[in-house]
């Protein structure tokens, strides 16, 4: 997840069959990193909780949430355990924000 942040220039990101990946990203390391990415495609991963996970230490706050400024296409497909995009392990699921500027309203 971490890896993210090595890579601010990072247009598509595809993940296909990830048997232990619970979560993408993990906060903070996420926000301002990923201001290029236009296609994100997670597919397969039986055991992923959450697109977005709170970290280690559980409880990172992010006021304004996260805002993916050029994400034109997201295809999330057979995640069977998942519960949100962001927020649901640390029982916040409901007060956090994304932004998807790019993808039909």
């Amino acid at each position: 997840s971490g890896a993210v942040s090595l890579y601010p220039d990072l247009k598509k990101l595809n993940i296909n069959k990830c048997e232990r990946l619970e979560n993408v990203f993990i906060i903070p390391c996420t926000n301002g990193h990923l201001m290029n990415l236009e296609e994100m495609s997670v597919r397969e991963c039986i055991t992923m909780r959450e697109i977005i996970g709170a970290g280690p230490a559980g409880k990172h706050k992010m006021a304004n949430g996260i805002v993916f400024h050029k994400l034109c296409s997201l295809q999330l497909s057979y995640l069977p355990s998942l519960t949100s995009f962001w927020g649901e392990a640390s029982g916040e699921a409901n007060s956090h924000k994304v932004y998807l500027y790019l993808i039909a309203k």
